[in-house]
């Protein structure tokens, strides 16, 4: 479901996407590194960002399967969550430092 920025007005554009079928949910499913998922709900509000980006708020509601990793039974979760993020171009992009406890400070 591919968003364009030049498909984007000002005020931003509504996306909701309920009805997803077997094939996209396992496309999801192998994209997020679970073992199934059986429904997916997004609700955001995409509007533009920085003239070059975009910015995305709302809510993502799945239910997904994973594999237990004391049992390796498999187990059925609930996701229920609010998302805000932004996209932008790569070359936008500023590299920052991050700390990581084993491998010390890395860009």
């Amino acid at each position: 479901w591919p968003v364009r920025l030049a498909d984007v007005p000002p005020s931003g554009l509504h996306v909701r996407r309920r009805d997803v079928s077997e094939k996209d949910l396992a496309a999801f499913a192998a994209a997020v590194g679970v073992g199934a998922m059986s429904s997916l709900d997004v609700d955001v509000h995409v509007k533009p960002y920085r003239g070059d980006g975009l910015a995305v708020n709302g809510r993502v509601r799945a239910e997904v399967t994973q594999t237990c990793v004391v049992t390796l039974e498999p187990v059925t979760n609930a996701i229920d969550e609010e998302v805000e993020v932004t996209f932008r171009p790569e070359d936008k992009l500023k590299p920052h430092l991050v700390e990581d406890e084993e491998e010390g400070l890395s860009i």
